[in-house]
């Protein structure tokens, strides 16, 4: 039978020699001479317990297998910069879509849905007993809506208050499509754009929390309600109740979600999400010209002096409330995106 190998992966020794094993003091008493008593090669044993490579006149090694390129580290490395790199180039492709789609819906309402032509015409042919109409509808769907498309276009990454904007018009406008009985494709249509523009702007966009954090633009918004829905209702009511011309071409009923529609969105802004000050500038001229054109415009719809000059002081207060809140710093202590 051969000698016995132990080895530890590296080296190998052979455990059949028993003296390998035997302390120097076993060698007292013995009748071996001293010259002649066997090796001890425990004494040759390394710190860590391992014999030495070269004990009994062998040299065991072994070749180290080979490593691969990069270390686990490396790879690790080399898989998050292609995450990175992938995310970033997927927020890219996001935001050339959202800006495209953003800025052919603001054409669409423009141009195909006569928004601006409205508000130009109103302004220009005061005499015609739908200028002011004409004039709430540019407002409501060119500037508020188109609007806030138009922001999005600009700055898709930084707008929730836009998407915010163009999804509370859209509901609004369906609520009050179906609450007077028009509700069909037509009417549905806002809802449908700011559905897409907001999926396709990616999130989040909705507000961690629905408590106000500038209480004077919460508190405008509260006083814009209780004037605006009273019209609302008023409005509501003509455009149920009422067969003319503007009953026809859903004039009350425009009137009703701008009286709605402003007080909703005036609020959700005083919760600051992106981009809020810009949308208030916004809210605020609608209210504004609101007024302006009640003044000028004495035609149906049109509202009387002191609701008008309600108006505009309300537009121009809530404007004012918005951009001296934005002027604070956030709670770390950086500049809020406008």
């Amino acid at each position: 039978m051969g000698p016995l190998i132990a080895s530890d992966g590296i080296h190998e020794i052979d455990v059949t020699d028993v003296s390998t094993f035997m302390s120097p003091l076993s060698s007292v008493g013995s009748s071996v001479p001293a010259g002649e008593r066997p090796v001890n090669r425990a004494h040759h044993m390394t710190g860590c317990g391992f014999p030495h490579p070269r004990i009994g006149g062998r040299h065991h090694s072994r070749v180290a297998p080979p490593q691969a390129p990069w270390s686990s580290v490396e790879d690790e490395e080399a898989e998050m910069a292609l995450t990175t790199e992938t995310v970033a180039a997927q927020g890219v492709a996001r935001s050339m879509i959202t800006r495209g789609v953003a800025a052919l819906f603001a054409l669409a309402v423009l141009a195909a849905l006569g928004a601006a032509p409205a508000l130009i015409i109103g302004f220009a042919d005061r005499s015609d007993i739908h200028a002011f109409h004409g004039v709430e509808w540019g407002l409501l769907a060119g500037v508020l809506f188109a609007g806030s498309m138009i922001r999005l276009a600009l700055r898709p990454t930084h707008s929730p208050a836009a998407v915010l904007t163009m999804l509370t018009v859209g509901v609004t406008f369906a609520a009050v499509s179906a609450a007077t009985g028009v509700l069909d494709g037509q009417t549905l249509t806002p809802l449908v754009m700011a559905v897409v523009l907001a999926v396709a702007a990616g999130g989040p966009w909705l507000p961690t929390t629905f408590r106000p954090g500038a209480l004077p633009m919460a508190a405008l918004a509260v006083v814009a309600a209780a004037a605006g829905l009273m019209h609302a209702v008023t409005q509501m009511g003509y455009q149920t109740s009422r067969a003319d011309e503007h009953a026809a071409d859903l004039h009350y009923a425009g009137a009703a979600i701008i009286g709605i529609a402003i007080p909703l969105v005036a609020y959700l802004l005083s919760t600051r999400p992106g981009g809020y000050r810009v949308q208030a500038a916004l809210v605020s001229v609608v209210a504004i010209v609101v007024g302006m054109a009640s003044l000028l415009i004495d035609q149906v719809g049109a509202l009387d002096t002191l609701p008008a000059l309600g108006a505009i002081a309300w537009g121009g207060a809530f404007g004012a409330a918005a951009w001296i809140d934005g002027l604070r710093p956030t709670a770390s202590g950086g500049e809020r995106h406008v």
